[in-house]
């Protein structure tokens, strides 16, 4: 059943005009690991789905640097907040050479522990 629900939430998220992911890291840990990113991602940033999947601290690394300070700084504040939140970034496609604006809004999600 499991199994189903997963195919059928990554069908719609596939047709989502914009990228949603999910990623794993500890509120201790400066390492970041991509869980789940949707197809629409690679037509929108040209990066593929294995290249989010396989590359720690991805989502860091395809922020343009004069980004990564200010989003690396309110990603920590907002760590422990379990409300949305919204950074505005920059992202060099690497098909294109283009740099990419983004407003992200994320939500902080825990286990039943909090974790």
């Amino acid at each position: 059943m499991l199994a189903a629900q997963q195919k059928r939430l990554e069908t719609v998220l596939a047709n989502v005009p914009g990228i949603v992911w999910e990623s794993i890291v500890g509120p201790n840990s400066e390492e970041q690991r991509i869980e789940f990113v949707n197809s629409y991602a690679e037509r929108i940033l040209g990066y593929t789905r294995d290249e989010w999947l396989s590359t720690p601290n991805f989502g860091q690394k395809i922020i343009h640097p004069d980004d990564l300070e200010s989003s690396q700084k309110k990603g920590a504040k907002y760590l422990n907040a379990v409300i949305c939140r919204q950074l505005y970034n920059s992202v060099v496609s690497p098909k294109t050479d283009v740099i990419v604006p983004i407003e992200a809004h994320y939500s902080i999600l825990t286990d039943d522990t909090g974790k």
